[in-house]
């Protein structure tokens, strides 16, 4: 049996990835095989389960839910998928292509593996990260600064003002290059003119991930755009004196603060 899902809607337009293994996760969760970096996708969005003939797919408790031929899933309720039918998931639309001697005809329920574990072992094909790296590149050209914005921030609109939340708890020369890469592309973004990042989850910083901070500002500035901090930690408030760089960046207590001071 071939198993494929096509983007009717949504970018990359025509984009076919063709399904492998038993489970095939679809979320934001670095783990699954298809990662749409949307906020209207969930971390563990849905899960396809194939097995022979059988094709199924289970939404996994998302708060915006899964859409299949117009009809929103119920919760971890398995559901038969035919040749032809329209999955939804966020912004994209998928055609589901069966090919196989029964038809697709498609079988009883099955309990996904929802342990990370479980992520882990699935297998990604090829077309699979074809079409997540499309994926990803036409969603990041989005002018919004809360979509797409990678696996270490998350964005939300407060007052009309981006707050960024740097989810990771150490800033460190192991873990700088992902976050570097994400922040480079959320400075990037059209008509960004304030910036406030929420350093609240962030318990360490050495001089690789300073340099990070200070080069995300400075990319604003040319951009004319301006960044402040708030949330910050004791060690990295101490961090940032012993850079001698604490003087450089604005620094306020909360994301209100921040938002509501002279900019």
């Amino acid at each position: 049996m071939s198993v494929r899902l096509k983007v009717v809607e949504g970018k990359p337009h025509g984009a076919v990835i063709a399904l492998h293994g038993k489970w095939f996760y679809i979320g934001r969760d670095a783990a699954c095989q298809l990662r749409p970096k949307h906020d209207a996708v969930g971390e563990r969005h849905c899960a396809l389960f194939l097995d022979g003939d059988y094709v199924e797919v289970k939404d996994l408790g998302t708060q915006n839910g899964t859409i299949l031929n117009g009809r929103r899933l119920k919760p971890s309720i398995s559901t038969p998928v035919h040749n032809g039918d329209r999955l939804q998931v966020g912004p994209l639309t998928f055609e589901v292509e069966v090919s196989a001697a029964t038809g697709g005809q498609v079988g009883v329920g099955r309990d996904a593996p929802l342990g990370h574990d479980a992520l882990d072992d699935a297998e990604e094909p090829a077309t699979a990260r074809i079409a997540n790296k499309l994926i990803q590149r036409d969603l990041g050209k989005s002018a919004d600064p809360t979509r797409a914005v990678g696996t270490h921030l998350n964005v939300v609109l407060s007052e009309g003002i981006p707050c960024v939340t740097i989810e990771m708890p150490k800033i460190t020369d192991q873990t700088v290059n992902t976050l570097k890469k994400e922040l480079a592309n959320l400075s990037e973004r059209q008509g960004l003119s304030r910036v406030i990042l929420d350093m609240r989850k962030v318990h360490e910083i050495d001089g690789p991930g300073i340099d990070v901070i200070l080069a995300f500002e400075s990319r604003l500035k040319s951009h004319g755009a301006r960044m402040k901090m708030c949330e910050l930690a004791g060690p990295v408030l101490d961090s940032l004196a012993d850079a001698g760089v604490i003087d450089q960046l604005p620094i306020f207590l909360d994301c209100h603060d921040a938002i509501w001071s002279a900019w």
